[in-house]
Order: C-alpha cells, then sequence, then structure tokens
C-alpha cells in the first residue's frame, strides 16, 4: 500500500510534465512523419535515378540528399556513377 501512495505523485508529476511539453511532443512526431515521407519521395527518384545516364546528376543528387539516402542505396547509385564511366571509356 505505501508503494501505490509514492507512485501517485509521481504519476501526477508525469502528466503535468508531458503536458506542459504537449507542442514539443507533437512537434517531434510531425517532423518524423515529414523526414518518412520525404524518404518515400526520395526512394522513388532514386529508382529513377538508378536508370540515368548522366553521372554528374546522379552525384548532385546523392550530394543533396545523404542525409536520407541509406548506405545501401548510396553504394547502389555510385556503383551506377561506376557502370556510366566504364561505359563511356569502352565506347
Amino acid at each position: 500500500m505505501p508503494l501505490l501512495f509514492m507512485l501517485i505523485p509521481l504519476i501526477i508529476i508525469s502528466v503535468i510534465v508531458i503536458s506542459a511539453n504537449w507542442d514539443e511532443i507533437g512537434l517531434f512526431f510531425d517532423k518524423r512523419k515529414s523526414f518518412s515521407k520525404r524518404k518515400s519521395e526520395i526512394n522513388k527518384l532514386v529508382q529513377m535515378k538508378l536508370i540515368s545516364t548522366d553521372s554528374k546528376e546522379i552525384e548532385r543528387f546523392i550530394e543533396n540528399n545523404v542525409d536520407v539516402l541509406s548506405d545501401k542505396t548510396i553504394s547502389k547509385l555510385v556503383s551506377r556513377i561506376e557502370s556510366i564511366r566504364l561505359d563511356l571509356i569502352v565506347k
């Protein structure tokens, strides 16, 4: 029973802290949602860049979106750049 009486103030304090920071919590979830949406859009663009024939364009794309792209995706794009350059050398 004493444990229950100790938990009640802790619960009340937690509710007060959460309600005081509610705007920040909402902002956090909004940022996370917009980041996920941006990442989804970038992944669609990656598919288009993988069939592109302009290595400079792919390089700019990587530089502009490095914060969203995964290491695996970047390595795929770099491989594509290398294959484009190799094709140019062969021709």
